[in-house]
């Protein structure tokens, strides 16, 4: 069962970025440009300076101010210790895409009914 049936209409995409660790935090945008954005706004530029040592808050302004997203990202990562996952170009299941009379049908002929070998 694939959301990429192409009987089904195309489905949205979008690309999202988790924060590993115990914030549970999840940016979703359209695209990676918008996603870069929505992770430099909602996270590299609310982080508190006195929480950063001077030269890593200064590396990270830098990038910022250089426009330079990637580094900022970076660099902010390095500076909080914060790992990010980043996801590109995944699709939004809908009911369309996987309604219930399909997975009714398909439920069956996946891989969790097969007999052990």
């Amino acid at each position: 069962m694939s959301v990429y049936d192409p009987a089904l209409p195309q489905p949205r995409r979008v690309a999202y970025a988790l924060v590993l660790g115990e914030e549970g935090v999840a940016c979703v945008a359209e695209d990676t440009q918008v996603l870069t954005r929505v992770v430099i706004f909602n996270l590299v530029a609310q982080s508190r300076p006195g929480q950063i040592d001077d030269g890593q808050l200064q590396r990270i302004r830098a990038a910022l101010t250089a426009e330079d997203w990637q580094e900022a990202i970076v660099a902010w990562m390095d500076a909080t210790g914060k790992q990010l996952n980043i996801f590109d170009d995944e699709p939004v299941w809908t009911d369309v895409s996987l309604d219930a009379e399909r997975l009714r049908l398909e439920l069956p002929l996946s891989p969790i009914f097969a007999e052990p070998s």
